[in-house]
């Protein structure tokens, strides 16, 4: 039988796997739907897609995370949890169509209608119904069944948004049917697999419990949402759902980097909630964390940005070039963003609700201001700096709040090395560019990620080579060495 760090390790190689497979899908099937469907459309989804989430901050009190930093909930704990989620979920729904008649003066009623049929499909979704078995799975770290059922799900969603749209529906319809076979299906499969099942039964004490907790993730949430999604919102707003659906599509670019390592960060709160009692060993599990992003997140995030104009061009089409500038400002959040969401699961396995609640309000406030300036100022290339400084004041709140107090970790070794080879690999890559600049796309694709990825990589061995060897056989262990488990021990 698998030891917690064994399962830990096997399960951060189900995630890998998945997000993998999650990016094959997403990368052929939106593909397809760029070249069919026009960036309005896509602004239309999104804009509706964020104004629900205003409303479904109302849910979002962190009630399956704190059901999965308990020791042992027993059965009225966790069927509080799940009649709360559901009721929170639809309160969101009601919420929505009261405030139809508002937003139809604002927003067009397309934008309205879609925002209200999510905010009904929301009640299915991991905050509502399906909130509980899924993280039941996840307590007993069946991520391989976790991962299996978000893979089919996304595959069904995907596939039914580009079977519409090859049909003829190259609306926003075909994106919000997409959306919502996602959602059913996910919730069939977590409830279908769910190895502890609520019951009816709600103690008003737990609740309250609970809600005192929840207030501080609540902030959390705020903040999350603000770092996430106001920028979505004030582009739409403020500049037109054509350009957000450009914004939109170089935004999910910017992700990229970030699911390469997504096996990794889907199990830091199960894991860290294992070793927090041990000081070395959380510093370790932290340390493998940060490798992760400094080692393949930051160098991913600087090649796409270095690659981007060809890269669209070819593989969306060149009427999506207008993402480009965007895409290439969302550098630093796609750098940044990684860091954020690896450390912040400290905060509620650490018992430090309050570190979230004051990061949500001071992110709130950064990119309220900060997003609604900037986007006036220089429209959709505003909101992408305001996303890059949004997330940049959050890390340090983090830093502060959690890294420095309670871990210790050699953060000059795992990121100054990177961060040189980086400098080092765009500015020759950029000069080679100078020097010759072959005259088809797909040539100069090539020729500057290749010059890009062999100056890192050669710029790293030297800056020391048995460190990096060692750091990317930990990497290995922790992502896809399933059944490896990681040595303890002080960073390097």
């Amino acid at each position: 039988m698998l030891s917690v760090a064994g399962r830990a390790v096997r399960s951060a190689f189900y995630l890998t796997l998945a997000g993998y497979a999650m990016q094959v899908i997403g990368f052929v099937t939106g593909v397809v739907l760029a070249r069919r469907i026009e960036p309005d459309q896509f602004g239309i989804f999104g804009l509706a897609l964020s104004l629900m989430l205003i409303f479904a901050r109302v849910k979002l009190w962190g009630f399956n995370r704190i059901i999965l930093a308990e020791t042992d909930p027993d059965d009225l704990k966790v069927s509080t949890q799940f009649w709360m989620s559901t009721a929170f979920s639809l309160l969101v729904f009601l919420l929505l169509l009261a405030a139809r008649p508002l937003l139809r003066l604002i927003y067009s009623s397309d934008v309205v209608l879609v925002a209200t049929l999510i905010a009904a499909l929301s009640v299915f979704e991991n905050e509502g119904l399906a909130s509980t078995p899924e993280t039941m799975l996840a307590r007993d770290l069946r991520y391989g069944l976790l991962s299996l059922i978000t893979v089919l799900s996304t595959f069904v969603g995907q596939m039914t948004s580009v079977a519409l749209a090859l049909g003829g529906l190259v609306t926003f319809w075909a994106l919000f049917a997409g959306y919502a076979a996602k959602t059913l299906s996910y919730f069939v499969g977590v409830w279908a697999f769910a190895p502890r099942r609520p019951r009816l039964m709600f103690s008003l004490e737990e609740a309250r419990g609970m809600l005192r907790q929840g207030r501080f993730m609540f902030w959390g949430g705020v903040g999350t949402f603000l770092a996430f999604q106001y920028d979505d919102i004030a582009v739409g707003t403020i500049v037109g759902t054509e350009s957000l659906g450009y914004y939109r599509r170089a935004y999910d670019l910017s992700l990229v980097p970030m699911s390469i390592i997504g096996g990794v960060l889907g199990v830091t709160a199960a894991t860290y909630a294992k070793v927090k009692e041990n000081r070395e060993a959380l510093s370790e599990t932290v340390s493998f964390i940060l490798d992760a992003v400094a080692l393949i997140a930051l160098p991913a995030s600087v090649g796409l940005a270095l690659i981007a104009p060809e890269f669209v061009a070819l593989v969306y089409g060149e009427k999506w070039l207008p993402a480009v500038p965007m895409l290439r400002i969302l550098l630093l959040y796609s750098m940044v963003r990684p860091l954020n969401d690896s450390i912040g699961a400290l905060a509620p396995t650490l018992g430090r609700f309050d570190v979230d609640m004051r990061f949500g309000i001071v992110e709130s406030v950064v990119m309220l201001v900060s997003c609604t300036a900037l986007t006036l100022l220089w429209g959709a290339n505003g909101a992408a700096l305001s996303a890059g400084l949004t997330v940049v004041v959050g890390f340090y709140i983090f830093y502060r709040s959690l890294l420095r107090p309670y871990v210790d970790v050699n953060y000059r070794a795992i990121f100054v090395p990177p961060l040189l080879a980086l400098a080092l690999g765009t500015g020759v890559a950029l000069l080679a560019m100078k020097v010759y600049a072959p005259p088809e796309l797909w040539g100069t694709l090539f020729y500057k990620g290749a010059i890009f990825s062999g100056v890192y990589g050669a710029a790293l061995l030297a800056l020391g080579r048995q460190n990096l060897i060692s750091r990317l056989r930990r990497l290995y262990s922790v992502t896809l060495g399933a059944g490896r488990q990681p040595q303890t021990g002080p960073a390097d």
